[in-house]
């Protein structure tokens, strides 16, 4: 699995908050109700599932990292959507092995499948499960190669001077993602 865009061409929605952090995985801002807007972070909900349906039928499920606070009907995904309560800023390592088997399973069935994770922001909280899953599955070799190609695919150019780990706000983000590498790989 390579990171960047996806295999196939899909329709470009440049006013939705949507980044192929893989040809597999969308990391998406928070879906509401208002209007989409890349600068809030947050995605129209109606605008999202028509993307998804269109570029993806039948073949997407959404990874809610923030179920105990974002409410919004799962039916305009057609309920194709599985909720983890991560109620602090980061899940536990448990908790986290099991996002990480959840998308592999669901990755692992069809090749045309897509992942779609958000949490509130689209950034930090999705950045570390992607890292994660990324070192789970094998597609980066370190927790920084991990962090780095997240921040090289999420975030903007410029944004911090254009630095791909500017995304994380503290050590604490390189640390987790680093027990977990730590983790995957006892001997």
């Amino acid at each position: 699995v390579s990171f960047g865009s996806p295999a196939q061409p899909v329709a470009r929605y440049d006013h939705l908050d949507v980044t192929y952090v893989t040809p597999q995985i969308i990391a998406s801002g928070l879906p509401w109700r208002q209007r989409s807007s890349v600068k809030s972070l947050r995605n129209n909900i109606g605008e999202l599932a028509y993307m998804l349906r269109r570029n993806h039928p039948s073949r997407f499920l959404i990874f809610n990292l923030v179920a105990w606070k974002t409410h919004y009907d799962y039916a305009d995904f057609d309920n194709q959507v599985v909720e983890f309560d991560v109620d602090v800023e980061f899940p536990s390592l448990k908790l986290l092995l099991t996002i990480c088997k959840t998308l592999h399973c669901w990755l692992s069935m069809d090749p045309g499948n897509v992942a779609v994770l958000h949490c509130s922001n689209g950034v930090r909280l999705t950045g570390v499960v992607f890292c994660c899953y990324a070192i789970y599955a094998g597609l980066a070799e370190s927790a920084v190669d991990a962090l780095d190609a997240f921040g090289s695919m999420r975030v903007p150019p410029g944004v911090s001077g254009g630095d791909s780990l500017s995304w994380i706000p503290n050590s604490s983000y390189k640390r987790y993602v680093q027990y977990f590498h730590e983790l995957c790989y006892l001997d």
